[in-house]
């Protein structure tokens, strides 16, 4: 998938994961949004019509609706941030010696690379997972009880690291602002949605592992916290459809199918790295 000219990019400290395509995926997804709640608006502007006499008729009504799913769109938009954490249960870390830990690490990393410090809370589960959400102030990383009791400080390092590479590089805006029609999309299938890894988001995953080598530089521990997922079978379990519109935030996307085979991948392109 990569070549030696990649390799030379990670190692010269430039970060190989570019956002273009996450642009161009922003502008499709409110653009189609956009494009359904027209619909919807014309439709409705056509039965009022009908109903109560409203003047517009078929072709009158076009110009309408666009400027409705429009704005509406836009205000989805604008309004992202502020929905990022939605459907999921997020506190303080219980453990202050584990925030301690985790604080400690995480200024290092941020110091290192020139980003600001983001808020840490903490998610109910077992499983292994690390997450991280672009907020409208400050952007906030999320470790599960597992993570933090799982994880050494080199493995810790590592998903940290990888976070704060999606940070620097500005994946996590991008992704903020893809949450709510993903999120739309899910409570529309009533949670079926997502139900396997896409290509597209396989290989996003597995950019961002690279494109975190530039900042921690020491891949056997991401290949360690990745192998402690393959291990241990179980991914975390995001309930309702809002909050599983979300998973591919995750460092250990919680979906049904092809994550198994993504692991795979994933650790053997670290290997090879």
């Amino acid at each position: 998938m990569f070549d030696a000219s990649d390799r030379t990019t990670i190692w010269g400290g430039a970060s190989l994961y570019q956002v273009w395509h996450k642009r161009l995926q922003v502008l499709v997804s409110y653009t189609i949004v956009a494009v359904a709640i027209s619909l919807i608006a014309w439709v409705i502007l056509l039965a009022l019509s009908a109903i109560v006499g409203f003047p517009g008729g078929v072709i009158g009504s076009v110009p309408i609706s666009v400027l409705i799913g429009a704005l509406v769109s836009l205000l989805m938009l604008i309004f992202s941030k502020w929905s990022s954490t939605v459907g999921i249960s997020i506190g303080p870390l219980a453990d202050k010696k584990a925030e301690a830990k985790v604080k400690t690490v995480l200024e290092s990393i941020c110091t290192q690379v020139g980003v600001a410090m983001p808020d840490i809370g903490q998610i109910d589960g077992a499983a292994i997972e690390v997450a991280s959400f672009a907020r409208p102030r400050k952007h906030l990383i999320v470790l599960s009880n597992g993570a933090i009791s799982a994880l050494s400080t080199l493995e810790l390092e590592a998903v940290l690291a990888r976070e704060i590479a999606k940070v620097r590089s500005g994946l996590s805006n991008y992704d903020a602002y893809l949450l709510v029609p993903r999120k739309l999309l899910a409570l529309i299938t009533l949670g079926a949605y997502p139900e396997s890894v896409t290509l597209p988001i396989a290989q996003e995953t597995m950019l961002v592992d690279l494109a975190s080598l530039a900042i921690t530089r020491f891949p056997p521990a991401l290949i360690s916290v990745l192998r402690k997922f393959r291990d241990e079978g179980t991914f975390f379990e995001l309930k309702g459809a809002s909050a599983k519109g979300s998973s591919w935030l995750c460092v250990n996307p919680p979906v049904i199918s092809g994550s198994k085979t993504l692991l795979e991948d994933r650790i053997a392109q670290l290997e090879e790295w």
